[in-house]
């Protein structure tokens, strides 16, 4: 009967010396190591095609799930016999679209959210600076003082972005 304590202060011996800071400073590394996919050795290109292979794939068995399963427009597949097309053909579809064809759509994807992220502040600066005094408002300092500080802000931002892209331009 004199084991069980001895067992369980070898057991939890260990843990008495742990380092609370230590752990969680490493866990966070560990954590954002894992969602890098650098735990794989493969280098960022690979991953980056790998992973459009899946939203491909995900993409278009929706799309060929979606009108091989609607009555109205296939009435010769049930919900079996589509799902299993639509498998094939997303799995065809994913495993040959070709490795540059996956980076150019890529790009232009990033290119066009990079249009929005940067161009969205920039037309709602804009708007605001064309509707602020309102229709039946007549403009006063604060209007003119609000306008001045859009101005500035808008004046900023595009700073901002010169100055990004002549640090990624060379």
């Amino acid at each position: 009967m004199k084991i069980l304590p001895l067992l369980s202060m070898l057991i939890t011996l260990p843990l008495v010396a742990a380092n609370p800071v230590d752990t969680f400073r490493g866990l966070s590394s560990k954590i954002i190591q894992f969602g890098n996919l650098n735990f794989l050795g493969l280098s960022d290109q690979t991953v980056i095609l790998s992973l459009m292979r899946i939203l491909i794939w995900l993409l278009t068995f929706t799309l060929f799930f979606a009108v091989t399963s609607n009555e109205h427009i296939i009435k010769i597949f049930n919900r079996k016999y589509a799902t299993v097309i639509s498998l094939v053909l997303a799995t065809i579809v994913a495993l040959f679209f070709a490795d540059n064809l996956l980076l150019l759509v890529g790009g232009g994807a990033a290119a066009i959210v990079a249009f929005i992220l940067i161009g969205g502040p920039v037309v709602a600066v804009g708007y605001l600076l064309w509707k602020i005094p309102g229709h039946d408002h007549e403009e006063h300092a604060g209007h003119v003082f609000l306008k001045l500080c859009l101005c500035v802000f808008l004046l900023w931002i595009l700073g901002a972005i010169k100055f990004h892209l002549l640090q990624l331009g060379g």
